[in-house]
């Protein structure tokens, strides 16, 4: 599938179902897996950093529409999305643009990401919320 990347790493999986639209401007890094029914949009620019993990039916939209003058515009903005290495992106979740994921990060099933994710930090809601620390200082974090 390296042709239809701006740059595919080694073993990329990619499971039945998913759309990709303006695939040539996502950057994938190595042993990335990409369940069923994902719906990716990288018209904005879309890096996945390596050993990525994103669940089913999961939603990455680097486009909005905008709203104007009291309704949905035709018109629309793009904005880029990163996702760092080794991040686990739960079923049912939506990736907004303009936002960054850092490095081991979880965001949990049925979340939608809105605003930047420090590295190793589990998150979750609408709108997703830091809900715990997982790595510091070299340490695990266990609770």
């Amino acid at each position: 599938m390296r042709p239809f990347f701006k740059k595919c790493g080694r073993n990329f999986q990619i499971a039945s179902g998913v759309t990709l639209n303006v695939s040539r401007n996502m950057e994938i890094g190595d042993d990335v897996y990409i369940a069923h029914n994902c719906w990716i949009n990288a018209s904005g620019g879309l890096t996945i950093g390596n050993g990525v993990i994103i669940s089913p039916m999961v939603v990455i939209a680097t486009t909005k529409h905008m709203y104007q003058n009291g309704r949905i515009s035709e018109k629309s903005e793009n904005a880029p999305i990163k996702i760092g290495d080794y991040s686990w992106i739960s079923s049912n979740s939506v990736i907004t643009c303009g936002t960054t994921i850092g490095t081991g990060c979880i965001v949990a099933a049925c979340s939608s990401v809105v605003k930047d994710v420090g590295d190793f930090w589990l998150v979750g809601g609408v709108p997703a919320k830091p809900i715990h620390k997982l790595y510091t200082n070299e340490t695990l974090i266990s609770e």
